[in-house]
């Protein structure tokens, strides 16, 4: 399954992802890619949703991170946990 974030991940709209990667069909997924290169800001909250989705799911690949979110990443020091392409 392939899902593409756009805009902001933050307090607002980390819920509304949270609740799509828990449902069944979702949450079961061998293999999760999110594309984030329509992403344009992200907080802890975000940062959050994506750490637990790494958890639950086989494999979650990140794909075209913007400078901003890998550089927020590499500070925090999560970018790891992640598959990134």
């Amino acid at each position: 399954m392939v899902l593409a974030l756009t805009g902001e991940l933050d307090l607002d709209s980390a819920p509304v992802l949270a609740s799509v990667l828990r449902q069944p069909e979702n949450a079961d997924s061998a293999r999760l890619v999110l594309d984030l290169s329509g992403l344009e800001f992200i907080d802890s909250t975000g940062i959050s949703v994506l750490v637990q989705a790494r958890q639950r799911a086989g494999e979650l690949v990140l794909t075209d991170l913007p400078s901003s979110v890998d550089r927020l990443f590499t500070i925090t020091g999560i970018k790891s946990q992640f598959t990134i392409t």
